[in-house]
């Protein structure tokens, strides 16, 4: 939440307040271990799909150290450079295409699932 006057930030629906308040949104992206790897601060948030494929991908795609090489990512076609961890927010089968064709692989549930995968 911000408190300042020398901004006018959008509104956002803050729930420990239960208003709507004006604020920005942090994106954390943390290492396996939990460590903070870096954050990504949004103040018009477009949701979590648009900033994983617009900010955060692109960063981890330059910034994540023991990637596989262009040959080990061609000789074995279900190695992934790394893997997402996100919650429900992030969930869109197409864009879990897009990040399998960028070959990360993802973690991540629907809240209300309709079936079964084919």
């Amino acid at each position: 939440m911000y408190h300042g006057s020398l901004t006018k930030l959008p509104r956002r629906y803050v729930s420990r307040e239960k208003l709507c308040l004006r604020a920005t949104t942090d994106y954390w992206v943390n290492a396996l271990d939990g460590a903070p790897f870096f954050c990504v601060t949004k103040p018009i948030d477009p949701g979590l799909q648009k900033t994983l494929e617009t900010d955060i991908v692109p960063r981890l795609l330059l910034d994540v150290p023991g990637q596989p090489c262009a040959q080990e990512l061609a000789d074995e076609p279900w190695l992934h450079r790394f893997t997402l961890i996100f919650d429900r927010e992030g969930y869109s089968p197409d864009l879990f295409l897009r990040l399998r064709n960028q070959r990360v692989a993802i973690l991540s549930y629907h809240k209300h699932p309709a079936g079964k995968w084919a």
